[in-house]
């Protein structure tokens, strides 16, 4: 009985573990049937790769890309650093006398020297890759060819082995989901790609729009086979919310393109933030009824959206004293017409702010998002900051003065302008001269932006227009003190800032001194600010009767200038400055006179100090700086298009061209343009 019980047991476990095996086999096999592609010795299962092979493609694609970019620019970074510790070093190029020798490459009469065939294939690729713009489009040339490209390959994954409309829609579905990722992270301020390649949030934002709009043919690639089937597009409620999906992302690629993004800003980033939302929403409603398994694409987005927005709070909670925004409040100041000051001081600390953990303030060329809870609580914009991270009087640890330059145009700043002007009608009534002045809470979100390191250029160049200064000063002034501190090749800076008038100077007055203050020694600095609306004699007749008819030799001290008299500055119907219009239509600018006068005319009693009345010969500044510099040159622009073309022409041509550079009558040229394309 013992036997036959024990035989029992071990037939029944046997038949028991058979089973087991079978109904595990025949689970394989379903698995096996639902996912045709799946490979057979596949151990890891991830977000990705466990789900499509073309997962390994797409993202291969983009490590391959953003790992391209960072190489680049670890190599940039050690360039710069190994042009600095050279300096240090002996110069073989000056002679006994100190002079210094014809620059390196040059024969002196114009001879090809293959040492500089490395530069000057920089320089071509630079003039053709980033120079030249194409007409009707928001983007260089190699903007342009990676968008295509990106489609391009997008497309031939989705069509490899095609085998019919049904192929064709899953494939287009399951590269579009795999897409999500990546066009978030690329729409975040505080992403790693920027801190992989040193390229800044608000260039990455065209490649954001790339993306998505990938996404937006691929997403309508995926439902087209069912829009002529509308019993079977409404036969499941997944089908029909990604039908509603579909209309979602149409509705947020419209409100995206330049124009609307530019002329409703406002209304374009609320709409974009709650657009966005409801199309993740849907989609994982979606993509949870088709094929469970991509919900693991969709989720990471909101966690990438989670952590960026918890580094901006942090910011805001750091920077913004949240607790008591009246306890340090911005001054603001109406110090033109169409131009408002922003003044702030706050302490700064780098290893407590996400994304800059090595330095305490910030780098020239930075901006900021601020915002005014008085005025528009949930509205925040970007500004360049004016200022360099220089300790204010009181002398308090990591505590520093922050400026802003605004524009006044239309939406926020014009109600920033009509509030200011509202809380000083007494002042306005009584006709008070001076700047109206007015003190809110303010809140502030940043620094972000990764301006280029121009470290290891010998003549550096900064063009300004209007209030792009705002980003030419502080570039200029942390380039002086980085000379004085060691840490900078420079020989030669140029400062050139147009302005409509010359009362403009006022707005950025201190700074400037203090710029002008901080040139070591060794350095050649001049300053030309060019007055492109008016002449001296304008100037006169703004002046009052105690300045008595002041000429050029007999200039205006900084107490005439305070309180001048002119209009704002007019608009054409598309938005654009008629004086920037004017600028274009004329092509080169003209100098309209050709002498210059002291800088006491506006208050810069310097030497290095030229104001002329007239337009500035973009082409012929650059041409002297570029043809008399002993080594690399750097521009720096920032302004209004026009400008921004001009500087782009003048540098594409024979002066600056490869072929100037191979015979050595010409160092290599960087240019670098501040284009805030939000």
């Amino acid at each position: 009985m013992a036997l036959n019980a024990t035989l029992s047991s071990t037939l029944s476990l046997v038949a028991s573990s058979t089973a087991s095996a079978v109904r595990s086999a025949s689970a394989s096999a379903v698995v096996k049937a639902k996912r045709p592609f799946a490979s057979e010795g596949v151990l890891v299962h991830n977000l990705i790769f466990d789900l499509h092979p073309l997962g390994y493609y797409t993202w291969y694609l983009y490590t391959g890309v953003i790992g391209t970019a960072a190489l680049l620019n670890v190599f940039s970074i050690f360039w710069a650093w190994n042009r600095r510790h050279a300096l240090r070093r002996p110069d073989p190029s000056k002679t006994s006398s100190g002079t210094v020798a014809r620059r390196s490459g040059s024969s002196g009469n114009g001879r090809v020297s293959l040492r500089q065939l490395p530069l000057s294939f920089l320089t071509a690729s630079r003039i053709v890759a980033f120079r030249r713009r194409i007409p009707y489009v928001d983007g260089s040339l190699l903007e342009i060819l990676l968008s295509l490209a990106y489609f391009a390959v997008l497309m031939a994954l989705a069509l490899k082995n095609f085998s019919g409309d049904k192929t064709l829609q899953r494939r287009a579905g399951e590269l579009v989901t795999m897409q999500f990722p990546l066009v978030v992270a690329l729409a975040m301020k505080n992403n790693a790609v920027q801190l992989l390649t040193g390229i800044s949030h608000e260039k990455l934002n065209f490649m954001h729009r790339t993306t998505s709009r990938a996404a937006l043919v691929l997403t309508w690639t995926h439902g087209f086979s069912l829009i002529h089937e509308h019993a079977k597009l409404f036969r499941n409620a997944w089908r029909t919310v990604g039908f509603a999906a579909g209309i979602v992302q149409v509705v947020l690629t419209f409100i995206s393109f330049k124009p609307i993004r530019k002329r409703f800003y406002e209304f374009f980033t609320l709409t974009h933030i709650i657009l966005v939302f409801v199309f993740l929403v849907c989609s994982i409603y979606h993509v949870h009824g088709a094929d469970a398994r991509y919900t693991k694409l969709l989720w990471p987005c909101f966690l990438i959206w989670g952590v960026d927005r918890a580094s901006r709070y942090l910011r805001y909670l750091i920077l913004s004293n949240f607790h008591s925004p009246n306890k340090s409040p911005a001054t603001l100041e109406l110090v033109t017409p169409d131009t408002v000051r922003i003044t702030v001081t706050r302490q700064f600390y780098g290893s407590q702010i996400p994304m800059s953990p090595f330095e305490n303030g910030w780098t020239p060329g930075k901006h900021m998002f601020v915002a005014f809870p008085t005025i528009g609580p949930i509205e925040s914009h970007p500004f360049t900051i004016a200022s360099i991270a220089e300790a204010p009087e009181s002398g308090k640890q990591n505590e520093y003065e922050l400026m802003w330059i605004v524009r006044v145009r239309d939406g926020f700043t014009r109600r920033l302008k009509e509030h200011i002007i509202m809380k000083n009608h007494r002042q306005v009534e009584l006709g008070t001269d001076g700047p109206l002045r007015l003190q809110l809470p303010i809140f502030m979100d940043g620094p972000y932006g990764a301006p280029p390191d121009i470290s290891r250029f010998e003549t550096c160049v900064f063009f300004g227009g209007g209030s792009g200064v705002a980003y030419t000063l502080p570039r200029m002034w942390g380039t002086l003190k980085d000379v004085a501190a060691g840490k900078h090749c420079a020989k030669q800076v140029l400062f050139v800032w147009a302005i409509r008038h010359s009362a403009h100077v006022k707005w950025i007055l201190p700074e400037l001194k203090k710029a002008i203050a901080a040139a070591p020694a060794g350095v050649e600095l001049i300053i030309s600010i060019y007055v492109t609306s008016g002449c001296p004699e304008d100037d006169e007749e703004e002046i009052d009767e105690k300045s008595a008819n002041p000429t050029p030799e007999s200039p205006r001290t900084p107490d005439t200038i305070d309180a001048p008299v002119f209009e704002e500055e007019k608009l054409s119907p598309n938005g654009t400055s008629l004086e920037d219009e004017k600028y274009s239509r004329t092509g080169t600018p003209e100098k309209e006179r050709s002498s210059y006068f002291n800088g006491r005319s506006v208050g810069l009693d310097y030497d290095c100090v030229r104001v002329y009345y007239g337009r500035p010969n973009v082409r012929e500044i650059l041409e002297d700086a570029v043809t008399t510099s002993e080594g690399p040159v750097s521009v720096d622009v920032s302004g209004p298009d026009a400008l921004v073309q001009h500087i782009r022409l003048a540098l594409s041509a024979p002066f600056a061209g490869p072929g100037s550079v191979l015979k050595g009558l010409a160092p290599e040229v960087q240019l670098n343009v501040e284009e805030f394309t939000m």
